[in-house]
């Protein structure tokens, strides 16, 4: 059984790409034009681009899944529940519509208003979610400027305390170059 090339599209004087030899940008190194192929090989101790490659989708897909994960916390379930429950209003009111016309006054009018409660009900109960996906974004805004404000205090803490761990140890340098972090201090 013999099996299918990979490039399908080969000539004689011609790169394995199809192209005319020195025009591949793939051949001669992304560069195209006859410039010096470029060396994907990994020399002792280093990773090869291939294994570079492969990292950096492993590390492209975990911050799209993270992203995807901080959409869904901030889309609150209430929403697709609340599609739901116009759909039931809008298919009871519907079928109300079609109880009163067909029935006669004194069947149809306990059974509309049986429908017409139900569907009140479920017009409370979607004002309710309407209210609980208002009250979801605002504690979602609040958390996020708690989170900010806290990462503020954070940073300003460490920031004093690298100065202030700076300052003692400059006893251990050298007189010349404490006077260069000392002017450095005063610009800052």
């Amino acid at each position: 059984m013999q099996m299918a090339s990979p490039v399908a599209n080969t000539r004689i004087g011609t790169c394995p790409h199809g192209l005319p030899v020195g025009a591949c940008p793939i051949c001669n190194g992304m560069g195209g034009g006859g410039g010096k192929r470029a060396d994907f090989s990994a020399k002792p101790g280093e990773m090869s681009w291939s294994e570079c490659a492969a990292i950096g989708a492993f590390l492209k897909a975990q911050q799209e899944a993270r992203v995807q994960r901080q959409q869904d916390f901030i889309q609150p379930p209430a929403i697709p529940f609340q599609a739901r429950l116009e759909g039931m209003a809008q298919k009871i009111a519907n079928f109300v519509q079609v109880i009163s016309n067909s029935f006669a006054p004194a069947v149809a009018r306990p059974v509309v208003f049986v429908l017409n409660t139900v569907n009140t009900v479920i017009n409370i109960v979607k004002n309710f979610a309407q209210k609980f996906a208002d009250i979801s974004d605002k504690l979602t805004a609040m958390m996020g400027e708690f989170k900010a404000a806290a990462k503020e205090k954070a940073s300003k803490f460490f920031e004093n305390f690298r100065k202030k761990a700076k300052a003692l140890f400059l006893i251990f340098v050298p007189f010349d170059e404490q006077e260069d972090l000392k002017d450095e201090r005063k610009s800052v």
